[in-house]
């Protein structure tokens, strides 16, 4: 998928040297129908239809037609396929040939959990998208302002700072984007031919389809996180917040170790000295 980074650069949609000059700082801050054209131009369709495209989009093949289309291939594959003498084959040889009779076998069986993986992966991937839509919709309404101030964006009179608003447009692209590569992909018969998911894979990796699907939020708060995998990219301020709490934890639990040697020394202490 085209890297979301390589679409958006800054001063392509607003001057903001020119607004500094006649604004100041407040000339950071921009119209929120900036992000409906950067979005609108990135991903060629209207800002006021990507909620009802991102509504729309579902795994509509069934289970039913899936296996149809399985059964026929394999028989269609198989059609012209020599059949092969076992009379001189030795017993090494028979255990290889079925278990790659059953190995190919399984290409032309649907396991459904990966039709399971398709409606996670998007639903998911629908809920983040309207939620930053939502973001969007509603800059300048104070029911939001904590939010925006947990995502540390800052608004000013209705009006976004800029850097903000490339943090939203960025996720909302990826987001479309993604979503249009897994609606053609879980739509697809040939895919099923080549991509499966296995619960009980999953299971004995310890994991489950949650896991490996995108999680609903608005950040990811790893250090890493940056928007192009579909959430809001962290800001500096937030990430040394997290760095701190983490340092802040990770005394805290040391401190507690600490304190538990102290106590398990004081106590092997006095048990030696009861029994000289």
């Amino acid at each position: 998928m085209e890297n979301v980074y390589n679409k958006i650069y800054k001063n392509k949609y607003v001057d903001l040297i020119g607004r500094y000059a006649l604004y100041g700082e407040y000339g950071y801050y921009i119209s929120p129908y900036i992000i409906h054209f950067i979005c609108s131009d990135n991903l060629r369709l209207p800002f006021s239809r990507i909620r009802d495209y991102v509504n729309s989009v579902e795994l509509k093949l069934t289970g039913y037609e899936i296996v149809t289309f399985l059964k026929e291939k394999e028989k269609e594959d198989n059609k012209d396929k020599p059949k092969i003498s076992r009379s001189n084959n030795s017993k090494s040889q028979e255990f290889a040939d079925n278990f790659m009779k059953k190995l190919t076998a399984s290409t032309y069986e649907l396991n459904s959990t990966t039709l399971d993986y398709f409606n996670m992966y998007i639903n998911n991937l629908k809920q983040n998208t309207i939620n930053l839509i939502d973001l969007v919709n509603n800059i300048g309404n104070d029911d939001y302002k904590e939010l925006f101030d947990n995502l540390d964006i800052k608004i000013l009179n209705g009006e976004i700072y800029y850097d903000d608003a490339i943090r939203l447009c960025k996720p909302i692209i990826y987001n479309v984007l993604k979503l249009r590569e897994m609606e053609k992909k879980a739509n697809s018969l040939e895919t099923y031919l080549s991509f499966s998911v296995n619960n009980d894979y999953l299971r004995s990796k310890g994991i489950t389809l949650s896991d490996v699907c995108p999680p609903v939020c608005y950040q990811l708060m790893t250090y890493e996180t940056v928007s192009e995998d579909g959430y809001i990219e962290l800001t500096d301020r937030q990430k040394r917040n997290m760095i701190e709490k983490v340092n802040e934890e990770l005394s805290m639990t040391m401190d507690m170790l600490s304190e538990l040697n102290y106590g398990d020394s004081k106590r092997l202490g006095y048990i030696n000295k009861k029994r000289n």
